[in-house]
This record gives structure tokens, sequence and C-alpha cells, in this order.
């Protein structure tokens, strides 16, 4: 819900679900989910001009992709994965 909002510039409603979802997914333990809730509130904070708050959210997702990252073994996994979690966050690919 909150990604449609954003896209009808419903930025601050958009922010309201980012915080219930972010919560629900750390109660879960849901990194990925996390990761992608926390880089859609910094591209919502901003839009809204909220550049402080917008880099926060943003060196938050950082961290929760780089939590994820350390989980695997082998190095061309970790790689391949911090490269394609990249691609997404900044969205560069279809896969938003």
């Amino acid at each position: 819900l909150g990604r449609i909002l954003a896209t009808e510039n419903r930025h601050e409603a958009a922010l309201i679900q980012y915080e219930q979802a972010e919560q629900s997914a750390r109660a879960m333990r849901l990194r990925p989910v996390l990761q992608q809730i926390q880089a859609a509130s910094a591209k919502s904070l901003a839009a809204m001009g909220r550049s402080a708050e917008a880099s926060r959210a943003a060196s938050e997702a950082a961290s929760t992709t780089q939590a994820i990252a350390n989980l695997f073994e082998d190095e061309q996994l970790r790689s391949a994965y911090l490269e394609g979690a990249a691609m997404i966050l900044t969205g560069e690919t279809d896969h938003q």
C-alpha cells in the first residue's frame, strides 16, 4: 500500500504505511522486506524534501543490505547479492 501511495505522490500517507510495515518486518525478522521498506521510506522522504531523514533511511537500508550480504559465506555470492541489491534499491531495474 505504501508504494501505491508514493506513486500517487501521497508520501506522508506512504510513510505511515511504511512505518507499520517496518515494525512488522522487524518483529518477524524479515530482513529483505525491511531493506525494501527502508529504501522506499528514503525515496518518499527525499520526495518530500526531508533530506536528512531520507539520508538516515537510505543508510539504514544500506546497513540492512550489508547484514544480509554477511550471511553469504561464498564471496562470489555475496558480491553478486550486493550488486543485485544495489540495482534494485537504486531503481536501475524493473524489479521495484
